[in-house]
């Protein structure tokens, strides 16, 4: 069997003949201005095709409504289906053309939901959903935009000066001057995260997105270690190897190195950096989420590219962190 069609719609009608009338088909992003936010209707449109010789059994459908945590947002739904092969047409597959409508669904905070697709306990289709958080900002002069631009810098230098507290001092007041800004909510919560404040740098980092921060690579590694440090491990896992196929578009940035106990900010110039970056902290996330496999899998990408780091203090961090975790990988009894 296989599912031809997946797709979520404003609304959707199945008819007899195997088509589907769709209004508003393509839904992946929904915004809204506060949260709790209830949206009306929303429906799940699939078609799945059934071989001849396996319309002879009874199958079941699952759909499960995920947020980004793995927690269910919307209770497992459960269909069981009989497909029959077509009067004089044995030979023929058989399409089952279907619809969930979920009516008044509850997104009670901003991120990324899922729909997982399930037949007979194999997985055919993810659909995502992202939700965001989308204010309508006041309109700012040239002039404001040159103050958030250098307040946004002198806070960024002095965390590059290792001084994190004066850093807190001039991002929280910016955040609190430009609410509505995708940069000053990433440098917040990049803060936040500096300090160990993972919940509260999430929410921050979840606002950047929905506020329009376009630096995918950067704000997905972000949110990535916060939920290592929520110890939402294997989800961290998912992101962080998911990331690798992500292009860095910055000219340099500074991320955060995963370790054993700690996080270590990592300054970074080029793809290569992000690249080494992204395995080591996804090997990371395996070590903890008990992924042997994948662990020794990211460990060796991470390694061949430690060599790329023109910061002379962020290689040396690097190879440190690379040490331990390779020391954690074979106390785990796996060999390289």
């Amino acid at each position: 069997m296989k599912l031809t069609l997946a797709v979520l719609a404003d609304a959707a009608t199945p008819h007899d003949d195997g088509k589907i009338s769709i209004l508003g088909g393509g839904v992946d992003a929904l915004r809204s201005d506060s949260f709790p936010f209830v949206y009306g209707n929303l429906a799940l449109v699939m078609k799945l095709q059934f071989e001849p010789d396996e319309c002879a059994t009874r199958h079941f459908i699952e759909i499960r409504s995920l947020r980004e945590d793995g927690k269910e947002f919307l209770p497992l739904f459960v269909l069981a289906a009989h497909p029959t092969v077509r009067q004089g047409q044995p030979n023929v597959p058989v399409t089952l053309p279907l619809v969930r409508t979920m009516r008044d669904v509850r997104f009670d905070s901003p991120g990324r939901y899922r729909f997982e697709v399930l037949v007979d306990k194999d997985q055919l289709a993810v659909m995502e959903l992202q939700v965001l958080f989308n204010p309508i900002p006041p309109p700012e002069s040239a002039a404001i935009r040159d103050v958030l631009r250098v307040s946004l810098m002198t806070g960024y230098e002095a965390f590059v000066a290792e001084d994190l507290e004066r850093a807190w001092s001039i991002i929280s007041s910016v955040v609190k001057e430009f609410p509505h800004s995708a940069d000053a909510q990433n440098n917040f919560g990049f803060i936040l995260l500096a300090r160990g404040q993972a919940r509260e740098a999430l929410q921050a980092f979840k606002r950047a997105e929905a506020a329009g921060y376009g630096n995918r690579d950067l704000v997905g590694a972000n949110i990535a270690c916060c939920l290592f440090l929520l110890k939402q491990y294997k989800v961290a896992f998912d992101v962080f190897s998911s990331l690798i196929k992500l292009r860095f578009l910055s000219e340099s940035a500074v991320l955060f190195a995963l370790g054993r106990s700690t996080q270590v900010p990592l300054q970074l110039s080029s793809p290569a950096d992000y690249f080494a970056l992204a395995a080591l902290n996804a090997a990371r996330s395996a070590v903890a989420a008990g992924l042997p496999k994948e662990a020794v899998e990211f460990s060796q990408v991470a390694t061949a590219g430690r060599l790329s780091f023109q910061d002379e203090r962020s290689r040396t961090a690097f190879d440190k962190l690379l040490s331990e975790l390779s020391a954690d990988i074979q106390g785990a009894g796996v060999a390289k």
